[in-house]
């Protein structure tokens, strides 16, 4: 007769009434592995966690409850179970703890092993099972081979007697619930890996305490077979409900035509992939690479070709990944208006980054605490978090049926930090789009052509933009995703500008096609500026100079871009003096905008929206002038009559050229000739390149070097810039690291070494090969902090917010003195409201990480904002009544500004 199994043995407590049998949590994630796999996963992670078991796909399933379903066996064990002194209330049948306290997650990875063994799994695979179920709180154990040999003398906490019988009849009940599946000689590690993640995934649906105070009614009187059974079956019934109220699910687009889906007739590229992409597009994935110039419809391609990709592969949803926040947020608009046409039922909609939730388009969902651990030490455990941040956060917010955000998102399943499994199950059930491909670093590049790796390997498609990536760069990211999925590259690769290929990951195959694009040709002037004595740059002169046209006419748009912010400040500044002394002489003068990073949230989105509204699409066109820095030059639709720019490396200056002459139809004034790009170049007198001290910390010496040549030798010869006929040639030109004429200037090998440096750094965080996994431990890294494992080198930054100080010595988080500076938390335990922190984001201010070092004790934020992650990290500038505006920072003294933002 079936050993009963204790319902006394608790496996959750914490928030409950009463609490929880273990056996009926265990049952629980059983089922709700289950109901993921018919329900949400693609048919891509099922066919690949399949071919990693070796089995069918309903042997697979079978398996997966099976292995849930023990995923907390180490809460049968003293020491756990002493936690809840109240919730067991054992007899004396069980033996006493012995030796100190052991985590459930590292009980159930050394005991398990001999378990499945007995149950006549091959040891490896046993090895392997016990392995991703010890990792289920995010992080996975090094493998233990020794305790795992003889578990019950090496971690004497487990206990014996009656703990040994319960741990042995739980594993025998669930086998039989599951369907008894077949034991397996084989699991690849790569698909341990996410089938660690889809367990994890289950295990938090099924702790959230409304669900386990919901399912505590229907708790079975007995532990036997029978009641277990129906228990299990009611899980099966109430765990889609669950998957509803998450927002987790298929996004279905309506079919049509390019036309129906977008409003408008496709252009050649469009047309091109319309017709083509179908009759190469297989089950087993593939990779699109579109290379076109701005302002051609990449997004819209972008979006036909992922849905092509993903009817074909049984992937339904998509994530966009764009380089900064300030890109991604019009992207969520631009994809929200998109659902809202194309899809067929409910498709919410995940905006993923660090500030998503300021986003006044971005609306926050509905409640419900999880509980997801018990451990004290547990990471998960003692947050209550709601579903909405578990899809929007930032661990789970790539489960969202589509999403778009940073490309940081998608990178961060690249590398070993805690849950990074949960986020690759979130990429591999979708298609992947990644923008602006050009624009990331030797690191980020690394990441990510290993993340295309694991996407090829197992069949997920891939869509790569780029109106400028270097033939090199494409290269090795189509070799990295066909890599992946068992084919290397070799000559056959054709490189079209502009054009598209496509790789299928199923036979290796890659088909290029060259389209014709509207051509144009940008004139390319350059303006000389001085560099000062304390290396900045005066670019004062050269400007007025520029703009002398623009302001005589009283017609016409210009966008300047800046290198820094203090530039683009200083140009500001410089402009508005003059305009003021041409209105103090009683004549007009254009508006006057500036933008860039510094500015408080709310004010920058203000300031985002009324360009955009300005100078964008259908936009109203007014006479001025935006002075801007980079957060305008990439995935933003502005159009200017005359586009001067900073000299930059060639890529950035063509981005930065195609937010001039972007849309035929608009009117232009006399002046403006047609498509021009005015660079200023820092040089001296006898014209050779000399650089701004900062400048090189933002671009590389070598191609700002290689850029100002090229552009001399052009404008020597009188050859302007043909698109897109020359794009390619004038990349190859800067970005050869071949070297092919026999020169390497010294910033060539600094460039080189730097690149170097920063692939190793990515290899030291970048998870193994999906081949070369010799451990899970490999996936992850427990005894490093999860902020080393970051996605940018260079990216150390913070964020400051300004508390003024009245008269009568209230504080407030505005000069206007309306909102009140909390230094207390309006909620439950003194915690800050949503509303709190919400106000005091809005009001913060990026900066960088070195004004961040030493502050001063004024400059410390209040007790209270230690509890809450958005807030403790920040630093607080005193404002105060009389000071002139001005406030310290450590050292360093600030002033902010609603014209300039913050300056120092």
């Amino acid at each position: 007769m079936q050993d009963l199994i204790d319902l006394r043995l608790w496996g959750k407590s914490r928030g409950l009434d009463v609490p929880y049998p273990l056996v009926c949590h265990l049952l629980d994630a059983g089922a709700g592995v289950g109901v993921l796999w018919d329900r949400c996963l693609s048919a891509g992670v099922r066919r690949f966690v399949a071919a990693g078991l070796g089995v069918g796909e309903l042997e697979a399933r079978a398996l997966l409850v099976f292995w849930a379903g023990l995923h907390d066996i180490g809460k049968v064990m003293a020491c756990f179970q002493a936690q809840d002194a109240g919730a067991f209330g054992a007899g004396g049948e069980y033996p006493a703890a012995v030796g100190g306290r052991k985590r459930h997650d590292y009980a159930a990875h050394v005991w398990l092993r001999s378990a499945l063994v007995e149950l006549k799994f091959g040891a490896r695979a046993a090895e392997t099972v016990a392995q991703l179920l010890g990792g289920h709180h995010g992080c996975f154990y090094a493998l233990d081979t020794r305790a795992a040999a003889d578990p019950l003398v090496m971690v004497p906490e487990l206990g014996v007697g009656e703990w040994e019988r319960q741990r042995r009849a739980l594993v025998a009940v669930v086998h039989q619930v599951a369907g008894s599946p077949e034991p397996v000689r084989r699991v690849s590690r790569a698909a341990a890996g996410i089938v660690c993640g889809v367990i994890m995934l289950a295990d938090w649906l099924v702790s959230q305490t409304g669900f386990l105070r919901a399912r505590s009614a229907s708790v079975p009187a007995r532990g036997d077979l029978r009641s277990l059974r129906e228990h299990f079956d009611g899980s099966m019934r109430e765990v889609p409900g669950l998957l509803r109220q998450a927002g987790l699910g298929e996004l279905r687009l309506r079919p049509g035509s390019f036309a129906d889906e977008h409003g408008f007739a496709p252009n050649e590229l469009q047309r091109s992939v319309e017709q083509m992409l179908p009759s190469l597009v297989s089950p087993r994935g593939g990779l699109l690479l579109v290379t076109a110039p701005m302002g051609v419809g990449k997004t819209e391609t972008a979006l036909t070709g992922a849905r092509v990709l993903g009817d074909a592969a049984g992937a339904p949803g998509s994530f966009f990944g764009l380089p900064t926040m300030a890109t991604a947020d019009p992207m969520y608009s631009r994809l929200s208006e998109y659902g809202n046409r194309r899809a067929a039922g409910s498709a919410p909609l995940a905006l993923l980054h660090s500030m998503a939730w300021m986003n006044s388009a971005y609306q926050r969902g509905g409640t419900g605490d999880v509980v997801t651990g018990e451990d004290p030490d547990d990471a998960v455990g003692d947050v209550a978090v709601l579903i909405s941040e578990w899809l929007r956060g930032p661990k789970r917010g790539l489960l969202a049926p589509w999403a778009t955000g940073t490309v940081d998102q998608a990178l961060l399943a690249s590398v070993r930090g805690r849950h990074n499994m949960v986020r690759m199950l979130g990429l591999v059930g979708k298609v992947l789009i990644v923008d602006e491909v050009h624009a990331y670093d030797a690191y980020m590049q690394q990441l990510l052509r290993r993340l295309l790796e694991w996407l090829g390997a197992v069949g997920v498609p891939v869509v790569l933009l780029s109106a400028t990536v270097p033939e090199q760069v494409a290269r090795r990211l189509v070799q990295s995703y066909l890599h992946g999925a068992g084919h290397e590259l070799g000559g056959e690769m054709e490189f079209c500008y502009p054009g598209w290929l496509h790789a299928d990951a199923g036979s290796g195959a890659v088909r290029s096609f060259a389209v014709r694009c509207p051509q144009s040709t940008l004139s390319v002037g350059l303006s000389r500026v001085d560099v000062d004595s304390e290396g900045g740059c005066d670019l004062g002169p050269a400007v007025r100079r520029l703009l002398t046209p623009l302001v005589g006419s009283g017609r016409g748009c210009v966008g300047i871009i800046c290198n820094t912010v203090a530039e683009a400040q200083q140009t500001y500044r410089d402009l508005g003096e003059w305009f003021g002394e041409i209105r103090d002489g009683g004549g007009p003068v254009p508006e006057l905008t500036l933008l860039h990073s510094r500015f408080p949230v709310d004010r920058r989105e203000e300031i985002t929206t009324n360009i955009v509204a300005a100078y964008g699409k259908n936009g109203s066109r007014p006479w001025g002038v935006v002075v801007a820095t980079q957060v305008i030059e990439q995935s933003i639709d502005l159009d200017f009559d005359l586009i001067i720019s900073d000299l930059a490396p060639v890529a950035l200056l063509l981005q930065r050229a195609g937010r001039g002459y972007r849309h035929a139809g608009n009117p232009r004034p006399d002046w403006a000739g047609g498509p021009r790009l005015e660079v200023l170049v820092p040089t001296s007198s006898g014209g050779v390149l000399t650089l701004p001290r900062s400048w090189p910390y933002v671009y590389p010496k070598a191609l700002l070097r290689r850029t100002f040549e090229l552009l001399v030798d052009r404008d020597r010869e009188g050859t302007p810039i043909r698109i897109p006929q020359d794009v390619q040639a004038v990349m190859e030109v800067v970005y050869d690291q071949s070297f092919a004429d026999g020169t390497m200037a010294a910033d060539d090998i600094e460039n080189l070494a730097d690149e170097q440096v920063k692939a190793a750094l990515a290899d030291m965080v970048v998870i193994p090969g999906p081949g070369q996994i010799a451990d899970l431990y490999a996936l992850t890294d427990r005894e490093l902090d999860d902020a080393l494992f970051t996605t940018r080198l260079g990216a150390d930054s913070g964020r400051v917010v300004c508390c003024f100080v009245d008269a009568e010595g209230r504080r407030w988080l505005g000069a206007d003195h309306t909102v009140a500076f909390p230094e207390r938390g309006l909620g439950p335990h003194g915690r800050l409201t949503d509303e709190q922190v919400k106000a005091v984001l809005a009001k913060s201010i990026p900066v960088p990480g070195t004004w961040m070092r030493g502050p001063m004790p004024e400059n410390l934020p209040p007790a209270a904002w230690d509890k809450n992650p958005y807030l403790r990290k920040l630093l607080v500038l005193m404002a105060y009544e009389g000071a002139g505006g001005a406030m310290r920072l450590g050292s360093r003294t600030c002033e902010l500004s609603n014209e300039l933002g913050l300056s120092s």
